[in-house]
């Protein structure tokens, strides 16, 4: 899951009401634990600076939870399961990012970055690695293979809100 894990799970909450995601908080007394503590209730915020991304993820519960979370953000988002599909559909989309998990069958993250790197036609594109993977020597092969960004998850969705705000 994309999401940050809480402390205390009956106390705070990210849920679906009609396709948007919704804080709420269940203690009563308006403060929440660990990373929710500043978010208001209701609807995330849309961005003001919309972008096309491209989500990278073989977990489909993952990536459709993450789709959802950065179509209600306001961005444009498609995704793929693979690798082989991740680059096909970069060349045809051209997007602004590539959230690119680095464990993928077939066609690892690492060579996805790289053949994106070396194409001429996605130098705009910019590659954040998502991904389970801890190691130091993980983020330095992703940085080697031409990752500007690595995002360990689960993912603080406020972080990825406002990383992505800043990519350019």
């Amino acid at each position: 899951m994309y999401f940050a894990e809480l402390e205390d799970a009956e106390e705070a909450k990210v849920f679906v009401v009609n396709g948007e995601f919704h804080w709420a908080s269940g203690n009563g007394n308006g403060k929440r634990p660990g990373i929710l503590q500043n978010l208001p209730d209701g609807p995330i915020r849309k961005t003001a600076n919309p972008r096309s991304i491209l989500v990278v993820e073989d977990n489909l519960d993952g990536v459709h939870s993450l789709v959802l979370l950065l179509r209600d953000m306001g961005h444009e988002v498609d995704y793929a399961i693979n690798g082989y599909a991740a680059l096909d559909m970069a060349l045809r989309l051209r997007p602004d990012i590539v959230l690119l998990d680095l464990n993928l069958p077939g066609l690892s993250g690492f060579d996805v970055c790289k053949r994106i790197k070396a194409n001429p036609a996605l130098k705009k594109t910019r590659v954040i690695a998502l991904t389970a993977y801890t190691q130091d020597e993980y983020r330095q092969r992703a940085t080697a293979m031409g990752c500007e960004q690595y995002l360990v998850k689960p993912v603080d969705p406020r972080e990825l809100e406002k990383l992505l705000s800043e990519v350019e």
